[in-house]
């Protein structure tokens, strides 16, 4: 077991170059997020319920469309998704009013989602 440990790694031979570095920063990529609220909810205030209330019952529809996913269409019931795309979207609008209303995720610890 006489190996050279002065050199770190061992993943890959040393003859192979660095990756080149990418061309896109950080700062370089805007958010299209608006600015949230300067202080968040108060707790306990109509405000902050109306949107547990909303985020609730959103996520719930999403879930319902989750299992829906798996069962043939019918009429009259939600429809499941058929692509990654229409999960992105339903989701996006929860973190949007997550992120206006500026509603610490500790309010949401106490949601249990439906079976």
């Amino acid at each position: 077991m006489a190996e050279n440990i002065t050199e770190s790694g061992g993943f890959l031979p040393p003859s192979l170059p660095s990756p080149a570095p990418s061309g896109v920063s950080q700062s370089s990529s805007l958010s299209n997020l608006p600015h949230p609220r300067s202080h968040p909810l108060r707790s306990g205030s109509a405000k902050e319920e109306t949107t547990r209330r909303y985020i609730e019952t959103r996520l719930q529809h999403v879930e319902r469309r989750y299992a829906r996913k798996f069962i043939p269409p019918q009429n009259g019931l939600v429809q499941g998704y058929v692509s990654m795309t229409e999960v992105s979207k339903d989701l996006g609008e929860v973190v949007d009013v997550l992120w206006l209303s500026g509603t610490r995720s500790s309010l949401f610890f106490g949601y249990t989602p439906c079976s």
